[in-house]
């Protein structure tokens, strides 16, 4: 019930927010790489051109960081033998979600990796974009590497 209470709170705070309408900048190719702060403006739920602007994104190699929400069950990946049997749900910096931003499906193996992280912790990841998210989904990257950042800050 309380989860419920939360997103929908979540959902009526994004609905206040104000919206855009940006392009990406014309050409025909596809978008290679991309920057969090340049993904957000392009594809974040405020743009209502998002879904367009994806179709040019989708794929596009990222290095972003971010700080663990969560680390859980891969539910919709059982039967999947490419993937680790988790998931890592990550809030980005500057996040106005009291949730997760990105979903991370990780690289079957990494479970060492992942073991030693918890809520709270640094992480730098690198991937694919698979999916754009929504006022409820995540952003869904297919990582390739990913380790915690040990910087000070």
């Amino acid at each position: 019930m309380k989860i419920y209470i939360l997103i929908l709170l979540c959902f009526f705070i994004s609905a206040c927010s104000e919206s855009t309408n940006v392009t990406l900048p014309k050409g025909d190719s596809k978008i290679t790489k991309i920057t969090w702060k340049q993904y957000q403006k392009y594809c974040g739920q405020q743009n209502i051109q998002n879904k367009h602007n994806f179709a040019r994104i989708r794929g596009a190699q990222v290095t972003w960081s971010g700080t663990v929400y969560q680390i859980t069950k891969d539910a919709g990946m059982e039967d999947n033998r490419n993937h680790a049997p988790k998931i890592i749900k990550v809030q980005m910096p500057n996040s106005k979600s009291l949730l997760s931003d990105v979903t991370l499906r990780l690289p079957k193996g990494s479970e060492k990796i992942y073991g030693n992280m918890k809520k709270g912790d640094k992480i730098i990841f690198r991937g694919k974009i698979s999916y754009i998210g929504s006022k409820l989904n995540d952003h869904i990257v297919i990582v390739e590497k990913f380790k915690k950042d040990t910087k000070k800050k």
